[in-house]
């Protein structure tokens, strides 16, 4: 087990959510430390993958892993996509529509 957590986000449309979401990511999250993997699954919305190629070209010195896929493979293969990129960290799935808080990461593997 790693001392790193991979944040895995299936994206499928909901700009002004995902948006939200990783605003509030970028603000409270540790992205030396751990890893945000972010799956667009064929978004219908075109913002939706302009938005994640600006995310992870401002944020260069983030760990950022992005896919966008050709066709829409719906939300297990999104996830498994996103789990199939982690050898050795925890794992933490998150719905584009979430809003994380300061600790956050810290709070979860508290619990854990």
């Amino acid at each position: 087990m790693g001392n790193g957590v991979d944040i895995i986000i299936p994206v499928y449309n909901a700009y002004d959510e995902l948006q939200m979401c990783l605003e509030s990511l970028f603000m409270y999250t540790n992205l030396v430390d751990n890893r945000l993997i972010l799956v667009n699954d064929n978004s219908s919305d075109l913002r939706i993958k302009s938005l994640l190629e600006h995310c992870k070209k401002e944020n260069p010195n983030k760990n950022i892993v992005l896919f966008h896929n050709e066709k829409n493979m719906g939300f297990s293969n999104n996830v498994n996509l996103g789990m199939a990129q982690s050898e050795n960290n925890d794992i933490l799935l998150l719905n584009s529509d979430t809003r994380v808080t300061k600790n956050w990461i810290e709070k979860i593997k508290a619990c854990a």
